[in-house]
């Protein structure tokens, strides 16, 4: 998560559940005036043995991650 363009990013509200990782949050993200809700999830406090996970952030809706 620290390689993240956190200008781009804002906490959501949004949760689910996951059975064998735990409770994922999600970020908004907005890019030239255009909003894309929840279209990034991590997992802050991963479940025992999902420790891999911590520290990561997965997109969806459309993102493409370019470095």
């Amino acid at each position: 998560m620290a390689s993240m363009a956190r200008e781009y990013v804002r906490e959501s509200t949004h949760h689910t559940m996951c059975g064998w990782k735990g409770q994922a949050s999600y970020f908004t993200l907005r890019v030239a005036d255009i909003e894309n809700p929840n279209a990034a999830w991590f997992y802050p406090t991963p479940m025992k043995g999902a420790e891999a996970v911590a520290d990561r952030v997965a997109f969806w809706k459309g993102v493409t991650v370019v470095p």
